[in-house]
């Protein structure tokens, strides 16, 4: 419409609009920024492929945190259920060994420390009786 306004040829004004079109093309500044889009495009696709990598790790890192903390604190686990046994021992051996706690009482305590240590609710033994108050005669 315009080129046969203008005299040309509609389908030489075709040609030419090819032919600038593939110059255009060719310009360096026109192939250098599609070659500049397409590293850019390279690049996110690898920055978002580092990114899932890096979440990966991370994740796999707490876990592996996770389980070594765990793992440190079992020694910490059997040390306090070591010192409470002996604490148990050491209450029992004291009830035992108490000058003036007779006999029948000094059972009736021990089976009582016992039972407290097999119920894995059981208060502290810091409970125990001194010299000065002896344990009072079961009923």
């Amino acid at each position: 419409m315009a080129l046969e306004a203008t005299g040309i040829p509609l389908e030489a004004g075709r040609r030419a609009l090819a032919l600038a079109n593939q110059l255009y093309h060719q310009i360096p500044q026109v192939s250098q920024a599609d070659s500049l889009r397409r590293e850019r495009n390279r690049l996110q696709d690898e920055m978002e492929s580092l990114g899932s990598q890096l979440q990966q790790q991370r994740a796999t890192n707490r876990q592996l945190a996770e389980e070594l903390a765990a793992a440190r604190q079992l020694p910490k686990e059997h040390q306090q259920k070591a010192y409470r046994l002996r604490k148990q021992l050491r209450a029992m051996l004291q009830v035992l060994e108490h000058p003036q706690a007779k006999e029948r009482t000094k059972l009736a305590r021990v089976e009582q420390l016992i039972r407290a240590a097999l119920d894995t609710s059981a208060l502290e033994f810091d409970t125990l009786y001194d010299d000065e108050h002896p344990p009072a005669e079961p009923q």
